[in-house]
Parts: structure tokens; C-alpha cells; sequence
């Protein structure tokens, strides 16, 4: 667990002229000792031993060690970005601990500049840069730094499009939330700049704007980020807008048949359904209800099917192909 911990100005002198951004006892199950976590703008993030019942003198001076610098600009097209967020992800082994996330957000500055400092060095880097549209959209972008180094420059450039998309979305009353998402089916330069947009369920209309030309998929999840997920491919082109509808149909098909002993424990892992309003792909992961060598799973969309079985900790899988129909049970063997 982790919790903040509120000190006492004057038992703590040596640890506030480190300027510490944040403090924080650490404690867990494995290990008995308490730490204090210091984390400096200038340095690389420190433990500080208080074990026991933290009776124990907090050392006299806090050696920190020079951290690792990560900055850039971000831009749209040719103009600087001023005051963007950046969150920052990293997964990194500090002290006796085997793995720490460490949690930073920067901002650009009217340059369109941004800073993070005292980062852990050779960790690996993940962070983002997302872009308010006028239309409402957000347009990101991610990047990932196997291990930094001392310094690191990294620009979030993105290419200003020409084309946009629109449509209507039609999702079942009882979707709590959905998202909207598009992003190039073959990024030039690897740089995956996509576009989302997050909102409630019902009835609406879509616009997203600075699409690059191209192929693009678009992806609406339904009950994001667990829910159901259609995908449509569309092309963008240059000063014209592509429209799409989106919708789901009902889940009113069925699948059943005999089961092989082989398959008993195995689990549905995926259901990816093709279908002219575009695929439809569900993750599971629930058991398969079996009677007496016969199975049911009810509740698919209808379409060409494509079913995917695995056992917990067994990277074999099993993949079935049928084609459902809408308010109909499909018979389906699952045999050797």
C-alpha cells in the first residue's frame, strides 16, 4: 500500500531542503521495513530507510543522485502547442522493491515546450500527448522509450490533415459509455497519431477533423473498455469528408453442440464476428457451460464467427469458424 504522510515541519529539515516534490511511507506484505519515497524536480527518486516503527533517526542528509531529463516540443502541423498535458507512465525497480509505477503530468509552456525531470535512469518511458480539437475530439499520440538515457529529446510532431469523418452512432439504451476511435491503418514514420472521443450511450453524431489521407480504422466500443467493439475500415481523402454510421445489432444468435472431452476446463477467450456492418470482436474469458458433453453459448451477434478457445495458463488455443444468423441457434461440433 501506499499513503500520503503528512510531516512535521521542524523534524524534518534535512528532507525539506531537498525540495521534495512528494513524500510518501511505502509498506507492503513482503517486506517489514518502511520507507520513505522522496521524489526531487532535479533528481532521481530515493528511499529513505524508517523501519520498524519508524522510531528509527532519519539520516542526517539524503544523497540523491542526478536523474534522468525528458523533454521536447509539441506541435501541430507548424505551430507550437502551448499548454498541453503529457502523462507519463513508468514501470521501474527502485531500492528493494521489484517494480514501482511511477505517475508524472508536464505541461507545455507558450513555446510549446516541456520538461520532466529526476526520472529513474534506464527505466523504460511511456507517455502521451493529447490534443482538445475544436470539435470536440482528442487528437494523441504515443511514444515509449526502452531505457533512458541521462538526457533524452523527444518531439510529439503532429501532421496537420486535410480530411475529416462524421456520422451517426446508434448504441443500445443501456450502454453507460462508449468510446470513438481512428487511427491509420499504416502511419508514415511510425508515428501513430489517432483521434478519440469518449461520451455516454444513446443516440448521436460524430466529427472528427484533421484525419490524415489514407486508410484509417475506426473502432467504437460500447461499455468502454470491456464492452462490445465494432471495427470498420475507411478510406480518408484529401479535403473531403468520409461518412459512417455506427450501430449494434442485437445479440439474438446462438451457438450449441457436442463438446470433446479435450476440451473440458477450456475457456471462451474470443468471439470475432464479420458482418456488412463491419467486425465485431468480444472478449469472454468465461467458461464454457457443458452438460453431459453438450455446450451453449447464447447472446452473439449474427455474422461469419470466428471462435477461439484457451486454457488458463496454457498458451494452446483452439479456433472454430460457423455462420450465425440473427435469432437462430447454429450447431457447431466441437471435436478434434
Amino acid at each position: 500500500t501506499e499513503e500520503h504522510l503528512v510531516l512535521p515541519p521542524n523534524d524534518f529539515n534535512d528532507i525539506e531542503e531537498t525540495n521534495a516534490l512528494g513524500v510518501y511511507v511505502i509498506d507492503t506484505e513482503e517486506i517489514e521495513e518502511k520507507y520513505l519515497y522522496l521524489l526531487h524536480p532535479d533528481y532521481e527518486p530515493v528511499l529513505v530507510d524508517v523501519s520498524g516503527e519508524a522510531q528509527r533517526p532519519i539520516p542526517s542528509k539524503v544523497v540523491l543522485k542526478k536523474g534522468a531529463i525528458i523533454s521536447g516540443t509539441v506541435m501541430l502541423g507548424e505551430q507550437a502547442q502551448k499548454n498541453v498535458s503529457l502523462n507519463l507512465n513508468m514501470n521501474t525497480k527502485i531500492g528493494p522493491f521489484p517494480e514501482m509505477l511511477i505517475i508524472g503530468k508536464a505541461q507545455t509552456d507558450e513555446q510549446g515546450e516541456y520538461v520532466y525531470k529526476g526520472l529513474p535512469n534506464e527505466a523504460e518511458a511511456r507517455f502521451s500527448v493529447s490534443l482538445k480539437q475544436s470539435s470536440g475530439a482528442t487528437l494523441s499520440m504515443p511514444k515509449t522509450i526502452p531505457q533512458l538515457a541521462s538526457i533524452n529529446k523527444v518531439d510529439f510532431k503532429f501532421k496537420k490533415g486535410t480530411g475529416t469523418i462524421s456520422g451517426h452512432y446508434i448504441l443500445p439504451e443501456s450502454t453507460q459509455n462508449f468510446r470513438i476511435s481512428v487511427s491509420p491503418v499504416d502511419a508514415p514514420d511510425k508515428e501513430n497519431q489517432y483521434h478519440s472521443q469518449i461520451g455516454r450511450g444513446g443516440n448521436g453524431d460524430f466529427y472528427f477533423e484533421n484525419i490524415l489521407p489514407g486508410q484509417h480504422k475506426l473502432h467504437i466500443i460500447a461499455d468502454f473498455p470491456q464492452g462490445r467493439m465494432r471495427s470498420h475500415s475507411i478510406e480518408v481523402k484529401h479535403d473531403e469528408n468520409t461518412t459512417i454510421d455506427l450501430s449494434f445489432p442485437p445479440l439474438n444468435a446462438s451457438i450449441e453442440g457436442t463438446m470433446a472431452s479435450k476440451y473440458e476446463g477450456y475457456r471462451v477467450k474470443e468471439i470475432i464476428c464479420e458482418s456488412p456492418q463491419g467486425t465485431e470482436e468480444m472478449k469472454f474469458y468465461k467458461k464454457l457451460s457443458v452438460q453431459d458433453g453438450q455446450y451453449r453459448i447464447e447472446s452473439l451477434p449474427a455474422g461469419e464467427v470466428t471462435l477461439e478457445l484457451y486454457k488458463p495458463n496454457d498458451k494452446k488455443t483452439y479456433t472454430f469458424h460457423t455462420i450465425t444468423k440473427a435469432g437462430e441457434v447454429t450447431h457447431l461440433d466441437l471435436l478434434e
